[in-house]
């Protein structure tokens, strides 16, 4: 018993030491930084459940870039592409999966075209309206939209198109918001000769 007691104690320890250090990451990156997109990261942390697991399988179709937007440009001119076989979340009562492409364009600037499966949105919706997270006017809206975008079957997930192009994240073609774009930083003097 002493020895089971004591791996739970280092397995709930180690998870709680864990939590610590991703949330005081997240919060510095949000808090202390410049990044871009730092918006949507605090967004995330406002979510009222926690995300029980994450996946990614993803290949490139060149190698990836080496720093600096003289390397991304020929990267992306190369043929340059993500290509996002599975994606999968599992957070609270929403169940999702997603298969598309990720690339740049012309501005260097991300563009994604993803086709996303979920299930659970309609709980999902409510539990962000009562945590105060999005208005009750946009989750009717969007329990309209992903209504028919669902097929008939009830069981059925809803299959959503998901765009990020010229910096507007748009879901079903609806401009949901517009992220701000990447900086891209010069390169250190020594690399630039």
């Amino acid at each position: 018993v002493s020895a089971a007691l004591a791996n739970s104690m280092i397995a709930c320890g180690g998870g709680t030491i864990v939590a610590v250090v991703i949330g005081l990451s997240f919060a510095w990156v949000v808090v202390r930084t410049n990044t871009p997109w730092k918006g949507l990261i605090a967004s995330a942390g406002m979510l009222p459940w926690p995300v029980e697991a994450a996946t990614l399988e993803a290949t490139l179709t060149q190698p990836p870039p080496a720093s600096g937007p003289a390397a991304a440009v020929a990267w992306r001119d190369a043929g340059g592409l993500v290509q996002v076989r599975a994606l999968t979340l599992s957070a609270g009562p929403v169940q999702a999966s997603a298969s598309g492409t990720a690339r740049l364009d012309g501005q260097l600037q991300p563009g994604v075209d993803l086709t996303v499966l979920v299930r659970g949105h309609r709980p999902a919706l409510d539990r962000l309206v009562q945590a105060g997270t999005i208005p009750e006017g946009t989750a009717t809206a969007a329990k309209a939209v992903l209504g028919l975008l669902a097929s008939r079957d009830p069981g059925a997930p809803a299959k959503v198109p998901v765009t990020l192009a010229g910096g507007v994240l748009a879901v079903a073609g609806f401009p949901l918001l517009r992220l701000p774009p990447l900086a891209w930083a010069a390169p250190p003097a020594d690399q630039a000769r």
